[in-house]
């Protein structure tokens, strides 16, 4: 099939299935549309498909729960058909009038499913790429793709019963990546000539699942976009979608397939929020229960910017300056936000000497020990550094796009036509960002065969073009 819009898509079938492979159903002419959602926030992807039901198919499969749909397209960008295959979750919004049904089929992965039956009893040790591949592989019994990235510290963990998603969500902020880490501690005097510990390094990963498979890797390497990247997996090395163009469709050298249909910033530097959540400058208290000791250790945003990797050329924190009796300072680097932490290196050690790291020989200590000093401020400024700049945007359906990927953006300057004509590009908001959220839209009854709108939001911390176009070289 020649495809003659940027939009349009073949539906080569959509099949229902029983699990055991009992009862297979081809359902494609009662389909009406379809939308399939990946984030890099949820450990599943989820979807929607939306049926005109005729034949009262509804209760003579009948439907009722756990049934795999399955959804082939094709479209023009690969000669390859994109598969969708997503298990039923749910039914929703029916609606009977005479002899015509419709109504909306809740999708899940199928891993989804079976994650909620499952209460995981065994303690979880190691390094949490591979507890996170055990609990896919052995717990879940997942046959697709587990693709993770080592962190530094190893864990051990009581599960008390909890499902396995849940568990590796619950170690996330606390994974640290192990190139370009730092734990070193200085003595800073804040602005009130108070004497306190300052502490660097970045930590927290992200936990989700793509087309490709399963997803644990680190902010930081979800921003890397350097050549020579000390981050970044073979699996992460997908190349960057774009340039998408904010310009007419009809301009000529544009590929039409990358042109923006609309562009929104949903959030830009939200300093009240940032300010709450300790992104600029936080504080956290740390008493040992073992030793006794007490710690208050600091970290600023301002500092700590280089032990980060960025995915615009910002190079340096904007800052909120004040004013107090004629003196300039920084609201920015003053402690906004206070935790609390009380640290435990004794509970999985049983030899004499102490178990604390910072205390005893490393060849001797716990390696289960409680490593919070690098990553409970650390992961805090790490999340929240990607709300900087967010945006949301649809484009011509793309089909292989997918959360985690990089998104390079050319937005028009929006400067008077003076300025305009010297530069065409807004540099400051253009530039590559990371996919968080991407939504798939397939509408069957609209084009010759169907039509596709993807749904990208996107996020970034900091501004400017971080790569250049290939039309600007």
């Amino acid at each position: 099939m020649a495809f003659q819009n940027s939009i349009d898509v073949e539906i080569v079938d959509i099949t229902i299935r029983k699990p055991d492979g009992s009862r297979k159903e081809s359902i494609k002419d009662l389909c009406t549309g379809f939308e399939v959602i990946e984030s890099i926030v949820s450990p599943m992807i989820t979807g929607l498909l939306s049926v005109s039901d005729s034949t009262n198919f509804y209760n003579t499969y009948p439907i009722t729960g756990g049934e795999i749909i399955t959804v082939e397209i094709k479209t023009s960008f690969k000669d390859e058909n994109r598969i969708h295959e997503l298990s039923i979750s749910g039914i929703s919004t029916r609606v009977a009038k005479e002899k015509l049904q419709a109504y909306v089929l809740k999708l899940v992965s199928e891993e989804g499913l079976i994650n909620e039956t499952i209460q995981v009893k065994k303690p979880l040790i190691g390094n949490p790429k591979d507890i996170t591949t055990r609990l896919l592989k052995e717990v879940i019994g997942t046959t697709k793709d587990v693709w993770t990235e080592p962190s530094l510290f190893e864990i051990y963990m009581l599960p008390n019963r909890m499902r396995p998603f849940d568990l590796i969500s619950k170690f996330l902020n606390k994974c640290v990546p192990k190139k370009k880490s730092s734990t070193t501690t200085a003595t800073v005097t804040s602005q009130k000539d108070e004497t306190t510990q300052a502490i660097n390094g970045s930590a927290g990963f992200f936990f989700w699942e793509t087309y490709r498979g399963y997803m644990f890797f680190s902010v930081d390497s979800l921003c890397d976009t350097t050549e020579e990247s000390i981050f970044e997996n073979e699996q992460l090395k997908s190349e960057p979608h774009g340039p998408y163009v904010q310009t007419a469709a009809n301009v000529e050298g544009v590929e039409k397939r990358n042109i923006l249909r609309d562009w929104t910033f949903v959030s830009e530097t939200d300093i009240m929020s940032s300010f709450r959540m300790g992104k600029y400058c936080s504080k956290v208290v740390f008493f040992n229960l073992s030793t006794g000791s007490y710690e208050e250790l600091e970290i600023d945003y301002q500092d700590n910017f280089d032990n980060m990797v960025h995915l615009g050329t910002q190079d340096k924190v904007d800052v909120v300056p004040n004013f107090i009796i004629g003196k300039e300072t920084s609201l920015t680097s003053r402690p906004t936000r206070i935790k609390s932490h009380v640290l435990d290196h004794e509970t999985f050690f049983n030899e004499p000497q102490p178990a604390d790291y910072e205390e005893s020989d490393n060849e001797n200590a716990n390696r289960y020990s409680d490593f919070a000093k690098q990553f409970t401020l650390q992961s805090i400024v790490r999340y929240d550094s990607l709300r900087n700049q967010q945006a949301i945007c649809t484009i011509p359906g793309n089909p292989w796009m997918t959360a985690g990927d990089k998104f390079i953006v050319e937005l028009a300057n929006k400067a008077p036509d003076v300025v305009k004509k010297q530069q065409l590009v807004d540099e400051e908001s253009s530039g590559m960002y990371l996919i968080k959220e991407v939504t798939h839209n397939y509408m069957f009854s609209e084009g010759k065969s169907g039509t596709m709108i993807t749904t990208v939001r996107l996020m970034r911390d900091t501004y400017g073009s971080g790569t250049a176009s290939p039309r600007d070289e």
